[in-house]
């Protein structure tokens, strides 16, 4: 999977794998020179930032016990993972540099595909209507949508990232069991907490009041909670 790459501490090539070769496209002519200087170039012209990829190199070579992983972006959109570490021998000798190159292009584009998808998914929360906010697994708010800073008056970045029922506090003024607390208790214990609760698959519906929203004058709200799941249906 990887291209390899080993060069001695006189800058000549000792292993060019095929992998590496075939990756890189490298021209007949560049294959045939030892010597590792116009690959270098050739690969560094290829490359989105010629200048920091080759300023790496140079470094790692003037600093000979020092290991590097970083990834790098060509100009056709291939991205590799680099990786280099000192060659040395049993002698503690300096035998030059190893450099491996993995293809992780599919890999970031889906990343990039995931946190588009992300996004997209967190701007229709921010402009629903309705006051709406969301928590993971750990009962840490995750979106807090500008519906719901209208309503509490708390601006999302004092409120993302929060736990232990601090995002109850805007309602109650206290913290305390909400909706979503009470997704899988009985029907009892949600009607002693909440009005007109109503239950439809895995979603709970109640009107409750909220005594600190609108400046602690109080206010009725209809409330709505479920779970959200993946594609394969994990929770």
């Amino acid at each position: 999977m990887d291209g390899i790459l080993v060069v001695d501490s006189h800058g000549q090539r000792i292993i060019t794998n095929q992998r590496l070769l075939t990756m890189w496209r490298v021209p007949q002519e560049i294959r045939n020179q030892k010597n590792d200087e116009a690959l270098l170039q050739y690969v560094a012209g290829n490359t989105k930032n010629p200048g920091q990829f080759l300023a790496k190199v140079m470094y790692l070579y003037d600093h000979q016990d020092e290991t590097s992983r970083d990834e790098i972006e060509f100009k056709d959109g291939m991205v590799l993972d680099r990786y280099s570490s000192p060659v040395i021998g049993g002698d503690g000798k300096y035998y030059g540099r190893i450099w491996t190159f993995r293809d992780i292009t599919d890999h970031k584009r889906a990343e990039d595909a995931l946190r588009e998808s992300e996004q997209r998914l967190a701007d229709i929360i921010d402009f629903l209507p309705d006051a709406t906010f969301a928590l993971d697994k750990e009962a840490k708010v995750i979106a807090w949508n500008r519906a719901m800073e209208e309503m509490t008056g708390v601006d999302r970045n004092d409120m993302i990232g929060q736990g232990d029922h601090e995002y109850t506090i805007p309602f109650y003024g206290e913290r305390r069991q909400q909706l979503l607390d009470l997704l899988d208790k009985d029907d009892k214990e949600i009607v002693s907490n909440y009005q007109y609760v109503h239950r439809k698959g895995n979603t709970l519906y109640a009107e409750t009041f909220t005594p600190a929203l609108q400046g602690g004058k109080g206010a009725y709200v209809w409330a709505t909670a479920g779970p959200i799941f993946n594609s394969r249906g994990i929770e």
